[in-house]
């Protein structure tokens, strides 16, 4: 274990050899816990706010992208490398991965907007730094001269972050977890509230039926290979029957 931005992490194995994560990243799947990087904040009244100081921030490219449909729906997380505010393409500050966090149906009109940004504790507070100034002082408490609007920045401590790698990932996510969407929330095909709720059940019920019918086929070859292997051993009993037979002739 190693100490590492105030995180007690982990560095190297302590019994397996190294290949085992390398066989079961290639074969199967490795669940790694990066809870320790750090998670941001922004938060406004107006989606425009964040959208204008995030792009101070990003290659121009990258920021076309902020606005997508699976991305503003909090379906699609998005990466980006962020720079000094206005230095690009100069002054890189470091890779992040954001999401938009969805919006409730019952918040109305005057709810804010929230994004959250995933850095890694390396550079995490220089980029709050960046942030705050960006949006006029600590916490962004008054308005910045991005936006001329009110914005707050804050660090979220309770947010864990889980990544599961391999081609084995989907499927054992879906064997162990069962997803819980919100109300305002969905999965990219138009549902939400109970009809998400029972279009998940059907497909959970599809993968348990696959896998049981994979079972049984199994279990069809097995008896199969048992039968054969019976029939042989009859015939193998036969053929010894005819030449003790033959034996007793003489």
């Amino acid at each position: 274990m190693l100490d590492r931005w105030g995180y007690r992490l982990a560095y190297a194995l302590s019994r397996k050899p190294s290949k085992a994560p390398l066989r079961a990243l290639s074969e199967q799947c490795c669940l790694h816990d990066a809870s320790y990087i750090r998670v941001l904040e922004l938060q406004a009244y107006r989606r425009k706010d964040i959208l204008t100081v995030l792009a101070a921030f990003m290659d121009p490219s990258d920021a076309t992208t902020l606005e997508s449909d699976e991305k503003m729906a909090g379906n699609q997380m998005g990466e980006a490398i962020l720079y000094r505010r206005g230095a690009f393409p100069r002054g890189v500050l470091g890779p992040v991965r954001y999401m938009w966090r969805p919006r409730g149906r019952e918040e109305g009109k005057g709810s804010e907007w929230h994004v959250w940004i995933w850095a890694h504790p390396a550079f995490a507070n220089r980029l709050k730094e960046e942030l705050e100034e960006a949006t006029g002082g600590e916490g962004g408490r008054e308005g910045g001269r991005e936006n001329g609007k009110r914005m707050k920045i804050k660090l979220v401590p309770d947010l864990l972050l889980f990544e599961v790698r391999g081609p084995l990932s989907q499927r054992s996510i879906e064997m162990t977890c069962r997803p819980a969407f919100p109300f305002h929330a969905t999965t990219g095909n138009g549902l939400g509230g109970e009809e998400e709720e029972v279009a998940v059940e059907e497909a959970r019920k599809e993968s348990e039926q696959g896998g049981k019918e994979r079972g049984d086929k199994k279990e069809e070859e097995e008896e199969e290979e048992g039968g054969g292997e019976e029939e042989e051993e009859e015939k193998e009993t036969e053929a010894e029957k005819e030449l003790k037979g033959e034996k007793v002739k003489r």
